[in-house]
């Protein structure tokens, strides 16, 4: 049984899912204040894999790897999708800051 969402699952990487920040119910370039530290403690994280205990489970030390080397490469990915959202709703908020200067 799994406790995220399949979005949730799409959009965060395993070192934020662990985390367990209510972040993760919020688009990916909100992030409220008082969750601002932790969501920047799980960035650092990155893709150490040391947060991955689910795959410990899996004995065959070469399947484990190959799980281990995917599941990098799929929060690689996750990770830059994020950040492409989190740039797209400054430069929205940049134009929009720029819009009303310009009918002032």
């Amino acid at each position: 049984m799994c406790m995220f969402s399949a979005n949730q699952q799409r959009t965060w990487s395993t070192s934020h899912l662990t985390g367990g920040g209510w972040y993760l119910d919020c688009a990916p370039s909100f992030t409220p204040s008082f969750e601002t530290e932790l969501r920047k403690s799980r960035d650092a994280v990155g893709e150490s894999g040391v947060e991955m205990v689910d795959l410990q489970g899996i004995e065959d030390e070469h399947e484990r790897a190959k799980a281990l080397s995917r599941r990098i490469e799929e929060d690689r990915k996750k990770a830059l999708r994020v950040k492409e959202a989190e740039e797209k709703a400054a430069q929205k908020e940049l134009e929009k800051n720029l819009e009303v200067i310009g009918e002032d």
